[in-house]
């Protein structure tokens, strides 16, 4: 098993994101990716999130339900890539509901964290095959057809090449 030493800077929950103290930990001996490359995967995430949601067809009055789809699991997969290291440990979730499968234990949870990192790489590679494909394959698995354009399938594959570093990895079985 990988021996990683993570230092994880967070801001409390009781903070605002513009000032309050960061909390700042190190641990040895995780199965996750270390900080910095969750921390890149997160924040390409959150790009695509904003690419999907600036698109034009996702405003009044069309509303294309595509462009819904796509960011709401952009937004999910995002969620769970923040909590996998409270699953590693075992700790509560903010929105338990939201992470189906994982129960609050106490006790740390490797595989679980394991499990959870591989539905990420999963779920970011599912986005890319959906955003990359032509309009006939997204209308065959029932989304409305849109013109995604550039910057969407750009940050697409941003979002894939920040797993890079563990490609080939435990996490994504390539």
């Amino acid at each position: 098993m990988p021996n990683h030493t993570i230092t994880i800077t967070t801001q409390s929950p009781s903070s605002s994101s513009s000032s309050g103290s960061a909390r700042t930990s190190t641990r040895s001996g995780s199965v996750l990716p270390s900080y910095e490359i969750r921390a890149q995967i997160g924040a390409r995430l959150r790009a695509l999130a904003d690419a999907i949601h600036s698109h034009r067809d996702l405003k009044a009055p069309r509303r294309y339900p595509t462009l819904y789809y796509l960011w709401d699991f952009v937004m999910r997969t995002r969620y769970i890539l923040s909590e996998v290291e409270n699953v590693e440990l075992g700790l509560a979730v903010r929105y338990p509901n939201e992470i189906p499968g994982y129960r609050v234990t106490g006790k740390p949870c490797p595989k679980v964290a394991k499990q959870f990192m591989r539905d990420i790489y999963t779920r970011s590679h599912t986005l890319d095959l959906l955003i990359t494909a032509p309009p006939m394959q997204q209308a065959a698995i029932g989304l409305v057809p849109v013109d995604l354009g550039g910057e969407i399938k750009a940050r697409s594959k941003a979002v894939m090449e920040a797993f890079c570093p563990i490609r080939g990895g435990e996490f994504t079985n390539a």
